[in-house]
């Protein structure tokens, strides 16, 4: 099983331990996968690039969460995808992923020779798997499918996406669904029955499985990995 955990697991409205130090703690953990999560591009200029080198020569995969942005053509596109190309470059990673209803104009993420994954976008976007396919189709991406994102249209639009992109998706997030009037992901450990059953079909994917959970802390991250494993039965 290809599980990894994401940066953005240690963060919380007002608390953040930084990039730096999640990947430290991430590293204590047993798996070898890790996104690193850039929402705020601000992170990027207290980022040790030179230090982050060394901490993750441990592992496998290593994926880049954009910033949040609208891309399109303007100064700031420019500008912040020129910095995350060369992040990108200098890390030798493996994707970078961005959401659908940031990208206002394709061609300024396939100007560039990088690996771009789409994610589907929560609920409040209004994009179900129709609408997010007809894009994916239109500008030949691939896709991150973020299963707490996706139940916000309804408990078969995990199966709805595996049965209609299942080869173009390379990447899963995954928590224990949306909390509820939040745009925090639930625990795992918390995830109902109903929400389990629904998202079944994820694990017959041969792909990364990532973590992104709302938590601090490697303590309550050990937890999570234990019972996603006993999930997954391995």
């Amino acid at each position: 099983m290809k599980l990894g955990v994401s940066t953005g697991s240690f963060y919380k409205p007002g608390k953040w331990i930084g990039t730096q130090k999640a990947i430290k703690e991430i590293s204590k953990l047993d798996i070898k996968n890790i996104e690193l999560g850039f929402i705020d591009f601000e992170r990027v200029f207290k980022f040790d690039l030179k230090q982050a080198k060394k901490d993750l020569k441990g592992f496998k995969t290593i994926g880049i969460h954009l910033p949040a942005i609208h891309y399109k053509k303007n100064k700031e596109t420019e500008f912040v995808t020129k910095v995350m190309f060369l992040l990108y470059k200098k890390l030798k990673a493996d994707y970078v992923v961005t959401h659908s209803g940031w990208v206002k104009n394709p061609h300024y993420l396939k100007n560039k020779k990088w690996k771009v994954l789409i994610e589907n976008d929560t609920g409040s976007y209004k994009t179900g798997y129709k609408k997010f396919g007809n894009f994916i189709k239109k500008h030949k991406f691939n896709v991150l499918l973020d299963v707490n994102h996706a139940s916000d249209y309804g408990l078969k639009e995990v199966n709805n996406y595996i049965k209609n992109f299942k080869n173009k998706i390379k990447v899963v997030h995954l928590a224990g669904g949306h909390k509820r009037k939040s745009i925090w992901h639930k625990s795992f450990s918390k995830a109902t029955k109903k929400f389990l059953k629904s998202i079944e079909s994820i694990k017959k994917l041969n792909i990364p499985i990532i973590i992104e959970d709302n938590k601090i802390g490697v303590r309550e991250l050990k937890k999570e990995i234990k019972k996603v494993k006993e999930w997954f039965n391995v």
